[in-house]
């Protein structure tokens, strides 16, 4: 990825933080752990946010969103008041976790062709949890259309993949997206891909480069 944008003279780097995972550490303790590496990024090291996407999957593709949440509806709950004063270069939510509801028809359609076979259950969703209940910011789907109105950032993609057991929730949540923010907003549903697959199907040993991988280094460049 980083070769492929600076083949095209984008001085690009990646920098991947680590964040504390459940059920040692609950909601909403990855939010705020993610607000503080951007003022890190932002306060300490002297970025700007008009050069930073930001950018997760499944779990992460959550927590970006509740990341964008926080900056437009700052949470109650999380006294980190980093707020930055101009938006992102863009958001890339892959394969997100938007909701907790196991009913979704492309569960039970795509058990067999997705590398994951389950959506995190009641017993996960707890462990994230812990005591605190459903909101906009754990749950994206929960929150109403206006919600999402006027993000922090400057362009938004939305990957998933057809063969995702979370598809149809991805579908769903992409279409408010859209309409909340029609002039910046993609979603793209690669075809034949289950979750997050240039990462769990590279993992199965797939090597051939991914329709979402491609879709996704040429958002980056136009980001930039």
């Amino acid at each position: 990825m980083v070769d492929a944008l600076r083949q095209s003279n984008v001085d690009f780097a990646i920098f991947v933080p680590s964040y504390s995972l459940a059920p040692h550490a609950q909601y909403p303790t990855q939010l705020l752990e993610g607000l503080q590496v951007l003022r890190f990024l932002i306060e300490e090291e002297g970025k700007l946010a008009k050069n930073i996407a930001i950018g997760g999957d499944s779990a992460g593709g959550n927590l970006v969103l509740g990341i964008l949440s926080h900056i437009a509806h700052p949470h109650p709950g999380i006294s980190e008041g980093f707020i930055p004063d101009e938006p992102f270069a863009g958001a890339l939510i892959h394969c997100p976790w938007v909701t907790f509801d196991q009913t979704w028809p492309s569960i039970e359609r795509n058990k067999h062709k997705d590398s994951v076979p389950l959506l995190p259950n009641s017993v996960h969703a707890k462990y994230f949890l812990g005591d605190a209940p459903s909101d906009n910011y754990n749950e994206p789907l929960s929150a109403p259309p206006e919600w999402w109105a006027g993000l922090n950032a400057r362009m938004l993609l939305l990957l998933s993949g057809e063969d995702d057991i979370m598809v149809d929730s991805h579908h769903a949540f992409g279409k408010i997206l859209v309409s909340a923010n029609p002039y910046n907003t993609e979603m793209v549903v690669a075809g034949g891909e289950g979750h997050v697959a240039p990462v769990l199907d590279l993992m199965l040993g797939d090597r051939n480069e991914f329709e979402s991988s491609k879709r996704m280094k040429q958002w980056l460049l136009s980001c930039f």
